[in-house]
């Protein structure tokens, strides 16, 4: 689809904004919306205004993470229609059209639009806004990652206003437009769980059964280990290693690094102040996530280094375990399934030496370290492929939505509206 500009510009007054279809305006968003203060009724359920710009009914998404206070002070009645701004989170995207009737808490902005107002074109706006970062830039921030963008602060936001049979055919574009970006990624995304869970299967296989499919089996008496090949043993991991917290390091004397696989925060040792010994750390250790999010992570890292005590530290002696295959031995124990969560997640050294794992021989295990190398390369290449294909789609989506609110792209005439019922009213300007 060749998508052209508009024949006619002009300049909107507006530094951010630019230029404008010469037929749009500039005006702020109180000419297009009223804000609402209804009452609920006890039959009301929760809206939830999440940060992809759904607004639904919260059973519709999730349930768990949510408190919900008793008396429900200040809530307000929320109608199929509204636009809904959440005012703590419109920073990250948190507004759209709500597809349901229900209530919500004092912290929204519910707006009904004015008669002929398509309101999810003002959301896709108001998103686009969002998502730039413009947002977060007039609002007044009470939290980390997080404004208070109130109706007084939004009300006054300019937004594009083209003439209200494009809106929707705008709107029309969009939801064609994005409806195939957003089934790309929803396939890239189920691709890369696919592929994940093949990886898994394969590692999994690897370290617990060998490589030799025709190796005679016996019994292991673990039960999430089942039958290993014969010429195994099992032993408890503290006969080959022991295991120490890691040291309590501020986050105001070293700055913490962490990366999508390097998921315990680690720091180089050398020339690091402040702590002896620091020629005598070794050389690697397999580091252990212990408590909340990153409790049973699992890594091996290679070179000298601090580890918080967010981390256990695995010392091993490779008489017993090749490191890199112990490494792919306790991912696959999914040590986190054993974490005591009565409070958060937390896992104790005792526990993780307490574990019995299947113990081949040194060169066996090498040998299923390097298969599972070469076996899983081609795999971690497709899950980078589809990652950053699904970043380039989500890159396209936004630069998608960003022409078409600001008019930078002509959609006129390209999709039919769901809908032309549009009521003419004059809309003043500021």
């Amino acid at each position: 689809m060749s998508l052209k500009p508009y024949p006619e510009y002009k300049d909107s007054g507006f530094d951010w904004l630019g230029s404008l279809p010469s037929s749009w305006k500039a005006l702020r968003l109180k000419f297009g919306f009223d804000l609402q203060k209804r009452p609920i009724s006890s039959d009301m359920e929760i809206v939830t205004a999440f940060r992809d710009g759904e607004v639904t009914l919260r059973k519709n998404r999730r349930l768990e993470g949510y408190t919900e206070g008793d008396k429900q002070i200040g809530y307000q009645g929320i109608e199929p229609g509204d636009l809904v701004i959440h005012a703590m989170d419109a920073f990250a995207g948190a507004i759209g059209v709500s597809d349901s009737r229900g209530k919500s808490t004092p912290v929204y902005n519910v707006c009904r639009p004015k008669p002929g107002v398509q309101a999810r074109f003002f959301a896709f706006a108001l998103r686009h806004l969002a998502l730039t970062g413009y947002i977060e830039s007039l609002s007044k921030g009470i939290r980390e990652r997080s404004t208070d963008f109130r109706w007084a602060d939004a009300k006054n936001v300019i937004v594009p206003f083209p003439p209200q049979s494009e809106q929707h055919e705008i709107v029309a574009f969009l939801d064609d437009e994005l409806s195939d970006i957003d089934a790309f990624i929803a396939d890239q995304e189920e691709l890369i769980t696919l592929l994940a869970e093949r990886r898994t299967a394969t590692v999994t296989r690897a370290v617990t059964k060998g490589l030799d499919t025709d190796a005679p089996m016996k019994e292991s008496g673990i039960e999430w280990l089942g039958d290993i090949p014969a010429a195994w043993s099992v032993i408890k991991l503290g006969w080959a290693a022991r295991c120490s917290s890691g040291l309590s390091i501020s986050n105001g004397d070293f700055e913490l690094t962490t990366s999508e696989d390097l998921v315990i925060p680690v720091i180089g040792g050398n020339g690091v102040t402040g702590y002896t010994n620091v020629s005598n750390i070794d050389t690697y250790r397999i580091v252990i996530g212990r408590v909340g999010a990153l409790c049973g992570n699992v890594h091996l890292v290679q070179e000298p280094a601090w580890v918080t005590d967010n981390a256990l530290r695995l010392i091993l002696d490779e008489k017993f375990f090749d490191k890199d295959y112990l490494v792919l031995l306790l991912r696959a124990r999914k040590l986190n399934d054993l974490a005591d969560k009565t409070a958060q997640p937390l896992i104790t050294g005792s526990l993780v030496t307490a574990q019995r794992l299947p113990h081949p021989p040194i060169e066996v295990q090498r040998s299923i370290a390097s298969y599972v190398r070469h076996e899983t390369a081609e795999i971690d290449a497709a899950i980078a492929d589809a990652r950053e294909a699904i970043t380039l789609s989500k890159e396209r989506r936004a630069a998608v939505i960003s022409a078409a609110v600001t008019g930078k792209i002509d959609v006129r005439g390209l999709v039919a509206p769901a809908t032309n019922n549009v009521e003419a009213e004059s809309v003043g300007i500021a």
